[in-house]
């Protein structure tokens, strides 16, 4: 009896835990006036080409999440945008990032961008996977 209650007690610890991760990753998460898009990177050129936003209050191309498989779990990462006279690399150039989940605002790519400008991200070494807040 006493080890079934002690089996009890830890799993409502150990659920309480999960939920309390739970709000604090809520808690982090992008503003709703903002749009995310996966792309997975071009190498050193433009890869999966998105759409910048109408409707989004977020002016630049912001990187929140970054991964690379592999033996080295970083990157090097640059926001494109395509003009009149063709692709052009953000003002930010290649920017080095490790795998995993970033704040908006942290990893700036692009710091301002027009809506209906259409976008991609290189990277220096392979093609990678990330998602771009806008």
């Amino acid at each position: 009896m006493n080890k079934t209650r002690a089996a009890l007690t830890l799993m409502t610890v150990t659920v309480s835990a999960c939920s309390l991760a739970t709000v604090h990753t809520t808690a982090n998460a992008a503003p709703q006036d903002c749009v995310t898009t996966t792309l997975h990177t071009g190498t050193q050129t433009v890869g999966t080409i998105a759409t910048k936003s109408s409707s989004s209050a977020c002016h630049g191309l912001n990187l929140t999440y970054a991964h690379r498989s592999g033996r080295e779990h970083w990157d090097e990462y640059a926001g494109m945008y395509e003009t009149a006279s063709g692709w052009k690399f953000g003002a930010s150039g290649y920017v080095l990032v490790d795998n995993g989940h970033y704040p908006v605002g942290h990893y700036v790519l692009v710091p301002d961008l027009a809506p209906g400008t259409r976008f991609s991200v290189a990277s220096q070494d392979g093609v990678d996977t990330v998602d771009i807040t806008h």
